[in-house]
């Protein structure tokens, strides 16, 4: 299992700053879609920060069969409760790296002190089958100079029990146990860290339930064109995601967390 995909993340300059806590609040639907809000609490001391560059899951694994498409849609981005400009930064063609949403404009400096951000978006492909049981992973990046706390709230859509609930902390690869269950109910669990997490590390969650709570729905002929494209854009540029495959781009919920200038 890899609690954080470091060495797939671009590396946006580091500035100072720290990030007090992220809160993932995901809610899985009846439709198999998932909606997301990923609410970030950064304190800025005396640096000039235009705002925050977030990895999200915009990406799928056009090689699995069928192939995995994750369409994202950004719904709303705000700072201290009001709506804040955003933008998608893509990576050159033929270069395997998620996208990155950055929040803020340039040369419009944030305050000193403490701002909140939530990111809102939908989600879907990210529910697989795995035998009787229907799954999904979670991972929950970290900032790159670490998080004082990190918090999850997975909700199903019926009051069903989670079959199984496996917690993994660290960077790629890793299997630390540095995250624990707070809370567990009918189709609802919440996760926290054990206080802070280091730079550049996060949280993994695999979870899974009963099949006939969540429908699978098959991808589109979009979807399907989509991954097809990119399938052959990477065996041009000879970069097939089997470079990725112990951590598919479509498992990841909040990659990693910087600040830029």
């Amino acid at each position: 299992h890899a609690a954080y995909a470091q060495d797939q993340a671009p590396a946006p300059h580091l500035l100072p700053g720290s990030l007090e806590s992220i809160v993932s609040d995901v809610s899985i639907e009846k439709n198999g879609e998932i909606e997301v809000v990923q609410t970030y609490t950064v304190r800025i001391n005396g640096h000039r920060l235009n705002g925050l560059n977030v990895t999200l899951p915009l990406r799928g694994d056009p090689c699995a069969n069928p192939p995995r498409f994750i369409g994202a849609r950004i719904l709303s981005v705000t700072r201290n409760g009001t709506l804040e400009k955003w933008t998608v930064v893509r990576p050159p063609a033929g270069v395997r790296k998620p996208n990155i949403l950055r929040t803020g404009t340039r040369g419009v400096h944030l305050s000193d002190g403490e701002h909140v951000f939530a990111v809102r978006y939908r989600a879907r492909g990210q529910v697989r089958e795995s035998g009787p049981m229907h799954e999904i992973h979670c991972s929950f990046g970290g900032f790159r100079a670490g998080v004082k706390i990190a918090l999850a709230r997975i909700r199903l859509p019926e009051p069903v029990e989670f079959q199984k609930v496996a917690l993994f902390t660290g960077r790629y690869g890793a299997i630390g146990d540095r995250a624990h269950v707070t809370e567990q109910g009918a189709g609802y669990v919440a996760i926290a860290s054990k206080g802070s997490l280091d730079p550049v590390t996060g949280i993994t969650a695999v979870l899974s339930w009963k099949k006939g709570i969540v429908n699978i729905p098959p991808p589109t002929e979009a979807e399907i064109a989509a991954a097809q494209k990119q399938r052959k854009h990477e065996k041009e540029f000879n970069c097939l995601t089997s470079s990725i495959s112990k951590f598919d781009l479509a498992e990841v919920i909040g990659m990693e967390l910087s600040l830029w200038n």
